[in-house]
């Protein structure tokens, strides 16, 4: 059983036994029918030893599951306060986005430059605010990053980095800023983005807890990695035939995207896309965490939508990053 509650039935269930075990064995020996039952002594004295060690093993089984369970739910409780001031700030973003005044109707293209240049700084304080959050929960290092589909000058959609965490946005400056002069990263090339764009798609969702046993996993992250990246991977990795090039292996990846109720007939509800990685594997969790990355990126599809109309059509500007 996957589930908290369906484990907490099978260790009660588990210890009613063992102790209506025991107790039958008190009994029994108590009255001397083992005895009687021409059963021997050393074949009891096994029977009490592996009782006694059973039942330890349970007990000690039990309180580490405890431990567990209360560790993580500490550590939800001490996110608690970082997730109010997360889409407090989306919040507030959206707010100023809205309460601007322009000289014209419509901004200029070097107000909407400079408006879009202060609102990726502070996306990048909600990135480095969820970073933090997985950092904790995880025990280890994690990167965000905050992605809108756009059309490039080849008329095909593609996958723009608006926003990283503070960490990976000053690490890889120069690798974002080639990956938008060349276009690398149509959205058709990155199987999880185009999973997630499909609003024929049940799950708006992509979580894995180990990229390289993926199946069919296509992303064009790789191929800049692997071109671009200036990183030095361990010896064991370069003598690999084929090594791992990206600086994550789990990832939790939700759609940026607007209410069934809200939307106009034909138009696509996905706009952008959420992603927080780590280098480790196995470290998410399957059933809290896409919740918490669902919760942040619900809350940034007003900014987000926003923003994508100020991205000039032939997606020129430095400012953006492009990549993953």
């Amino acid at each position: 059983m996957g589930s908290e509650g369906g484990w907490r039935k099978v260790a009660a269930l588990a210890l009613l036994l063992a102790g209506a075990g025991g107790w039958v064995f008190a009994f029994f020996r108590s009255l001397d029918l083992l005895d009687k039952m021409n059963v021997a002594d050393d074949i009891q004295k096994k029977i009490a030893i592996y009782y006694i060690i059973g039942l330890s093993a349970l007990i000690v089984a039990f309180l580490i599951r405890q431990f567990i369970v209360a560790a993580r739910k500490e550590k939800f409780a001490n996110i608690t306060p970082t997730m109010h001031s997360i889409v407090n700030g989306c919040k507030n973003l959206h707010s100023d986005l809205m309460g601007r005044q322009f000289a014209g109707e419509a901004p200029s293209r070097a107000e909407a430059e400079q408006m879009l240049k202060e609102s990726q700084t502070r996306l990048r304080q909600i990135c480095d605010g969820l970073a933090h959050v997985f950092a904790m929960l995880t025990s280890t290092h994690c990167r965000v990053a905050i992605k809108v589909i756009t059309r490039g000058p080849d008329d095909r959609l593609h996958v723009l980095t608006l926003a990283r965490d503070n960490a990976t946005h000053q690490l890889h400056p120069l690798l974002d800023k080639k990956r938008d002069e060349q276009g690398i990263d149509p959205l058709e090339d990155n199987s999880q983005f185009l999973r997630l764009a499909d609003d024929n798609e049940p799950s708006y969702v992509f979580f894995s807890n180990d990229l390289s046993k993926e199946r069919n996993f296509r992303c064009t992250s790789v191929a800049a990695y692997k071109l671009y990246s200036d990183r030095e991977r361990p010896l064991f990795e370069r003598i690999k035939s084929d090594p791992w090039l990206l600086p994550y292996r789990s990832t939790i990846t939700v759609a940026v995207r607007n209410s069934e109720e809200a939307l106009a007939p034909g138009e696509p509800s996905v706009v952008g896309f959420l992603a927080v990685d780590s280098e480790s594997r196995r470290v998410f969790n399957s059933r809290w965490d896409p919740h918490l990355c669902s919760l942040v990126a619900d809350a940034l599809f007003h900014p987000i939508n926003f923003l994508l109309g100020l991205i000039p059509d032939d997606q020129s500007d430095d400012e953006l990053e492009d990549g993953s």
